[in-house]
């Protein structure tokens, strides 16, 4: 269990079964990355990269995921969360109405990382996939859990009892965005939320039984942790004393597994409750981990429990090992071990339930092959020769970041676009609510992201609450995601944040959506690659795409037209099978229509493809 010797990646686990297409699902963290958001779209199309950094190579495949996925995928995060993006590219648009930000608990965070698929094939009912995480949707490299559980729908009146708590934790999200939650949105939860009731959610192997546990929605307080624990394992980045002391009141031969800096805080006290205590070793913190708990729906052997090295270090994974006699109970998810995790923040918790001689404890740090028993990525932890002082003033600097963070949110920001200059736009960002600004020595200034950070601008935080303007913004780098970056000075200390907020945006030109496709598809030769990726047909064309266009030199567009890439065949036979609204043609038609109304339509669209395109539009009729 958790051996270092099986892998597997987050991205992967989004990918399609075989048989099955992506039809809709969501997805929820605390923290974004926006271009990890950028992958995730790919990674549940038919495309089959190396990796991500790969990925980024080719904009195209990633414009054509998010084209298909846009609508159809939407994840909540903290608001203020999202972190800024190095590099801005036009295709973070089509993220726009993807991210959801929830507003945080008054005292707590909206810390769930959840996730949940739906799959449709053609001959089966659809197939749902649950993934319980510990890791937020970013890059980050850490040793990180993931819990996947599938399922597919079955045709009964009553639903599944156990599945409740998931469909009201879906039901909730509506709630927390507010305003925000667009019939788009609340849609999509409804039928996720109706139809996960009646999801057959297949058990882990080694594990008896499955219970799902949200927390801080409405009717959900909580894990209960309502049995006697004769030995418990914690492995978790971060600790706080009363949680740990009140889950060892009892039992004896505890263990916790942490990161050195969250140990070192620990009183004296707490950490005497633990027989054992561990951090990651130096050398195994060199190669990644992430952690993965899998079961399947057409494939239920085999090991469940298996442990990623893939370039990571540092700890993120949260799990809670618990004995009582004969039966072992892991909780897996998002909480801490600490009280917010457990009593103030929204999460998402799962438990499983089993025999001790299969999934306990000592199964877990002590594997039958030793060569792959996950105490060989550890060392016991040892007590600092000095205390560790904390400095009150950087922590406090940090709290007036953080405090600035919550109160841009509640300030219910929003944008406005104006014409300006030069055919040119003037983006406004003001307040709607005028609250008092934080107490204490800070500065606030904000960019939208596809701007320079030549063109930041400070926020006024005295007085009434005043318009700030950027004029001469481009058409493409018109967005809905402002940069904020935030410095807080406490005598010598300081810190400095930068995070992104997704704001609502009034006077949006329409034609904004058709400019970032053209800035995408930007030349001839990838206006038919980009052709080549509409004309796919399924998962085994994914390979073919790659090999095709490893390289970017194309000589000519005639070359597109010859025998080794046929085009002319491949639309010809889509335009046969052009009966149902939304094929391959349709998708073509309104690509090119998009594209005719930019300014760079001649130097986008061969002429030789306006020839072919005369043609198919004639034998359509027109076209829909």
């Amino acid at each position: 269990m958790l051996t270092p010797d099986d892998r597997r990646l987050f991205l992967q686990a989004l990918r399609p079964p075989e048989g099955y297409k992506f039809d809709r699902g969501i997805g929820t963290t605390f923290t974004l990355d926006l271009y990890t958001l950028l992958v995730t779209p790919l990674s549940l199309a038919f495309f089959e990269y190396e990796s991500p950094e790969r990925a980024f190579e080719d904009p195209l495949a990633l414009l054509e995921s998010l084209r298909r996925y846009t609508d159809r995928l939407m994840v909540f995060c903290e608001a203020g969360r999202i972190d800024f993006p190095a590099n801005a590219s036009p295709l973070l648009s089509y993220l726009e109405k993807m991210v959801i930000e929830v507003k945080p608990p008054r005292n707590g965070d909206f810390h769930p990382k959840f996730w949940l698929l739906r799959y449709v094939s053609d001959d089966t009912p659809p197939l749902y996939r649950l993934l319980n995480l510990s890791r937020n949707l970013t890059f980050d490299r850490s040793w990180d859990l993931i819990l996947q559980l599938e399922g597919q729908v079955v045709h009964r009146k009553n639903g599944f009892s156990r599945n409740r708590p998931v469909a009201d934790f879906l039901a909730a999200l509506s709630s927390l965005v507010e305003d925000k939650a667009t019939a788009q949105v609340q849609g999509l939860l409804t039928i996720l939320a109706d139809e996960v009731k009646r999801v057959d959610f297949l058990p882990v192997e080694g594990f008896d039984d499955i219970t799902f546990y949200p927390s801080g929605i409405p009717g959900y307080r909580g894990y209960p942790f309502k049995n006697i624990i004769n030995r418990l394992l914690v492995i978790s980045p971060f600790l706080s004393d009363r949680f740990l002391k009140r889950l060892t009141e009892d039992g004896a031969d505890h263990a916790l597994i942490s990161r050195v800096d969250s140990l070192d805080r620990l009183s004296a006290s707490t950490r005497d409750r633990f027989e054992n205590i561990y951090t990651l070793n130096e050398d195994a913190e060199q190669e990644p981990i992430e952690a993965s708990l899998e079961t399947s729906a057409s494939d239920n052997q085999g090991d469940i429990l298996t442990l990623n090295t893939h370039d990571l270090s540092g700890l993120h994974a949260k799990l809670l090992v618990s004995e009582n006699g004969r039966e072992a109970t892991w909780l897996v998810g998002s909480a801490n071990a600490t009280e917010a995790g457990f009593h103030r923040n929204i999460e998402f918790m799962i438990e499983l339930s089993g025999n001790r001689s299969k999934i306990g404890i000592d199964k877990i740090l002590n594997a039958e092959d030793l060569k792959n028993a996950l105490i060989n990525l550890l060392i016991p932890y040892r007590l600092p020769e000095e205390k560790t002082c904390i400095d009150q003033d950087q922590k406090q600097a940090e709290a007036i970041v953080d405090n600035v963070r919550r109160w841009l949110v509640r300030c219910d920001i929003e944008l406005e676009v104006k014409t300006g200059l030069n055919g040119n736009y003037d983006l406004r960002l003001t307040f709607q609510k005028i609250l008092d600004p934080v107490q204490g020595e800070y500065s606030l200034i904000c960019w939208p992201v596809t701007l320079p950070e030549g063109r930041r601008q400070p926020v006024p935080l005295k007085g009434k609450a005043k318009p700030v303007r950027f004029a001469d913004v481009s058409l493409v780098s018109l967005t809905a995601f402002m940069a904020f970056d935030v410095t807080a000075t406490v005598n010598k200390a300081k810190h400095t944040d930068r995070f992104v907020l997704n704001l609502p945006v009034s006077g949006l030109p329409p034609e904004r959506d058709d400019a970032v496709l053209g800035a995408v598809i930007s030349d001839k030769a990838r206006f038919l690659r980009y052709l080549r990726l509409l004309l796919m047909d399924d998962e085994s064309d994914s390979a073919g795409y790659w090999s095709l266009f490893s390289t970017t030199g194309v000589s000519s567009a005639r070359t597109w037209f010859n025998e080794d890439m046929p085009l002319l065949e491949e639309i010809v036979l889509a335009l046969s099978r052009s009966n149902n609204p939304g094929g391959k043609i349709d998708r073509i038609a309104d690509l090119v229509k998009r594209l005719k109304r930019t300014d760079q339509d001649q130097e986008i669209i061969p002429p030789e493809f306006d020839v072919l395109w005369d043609v198919v539009i004639k034998a359509q009729g027109g076209l829909r």
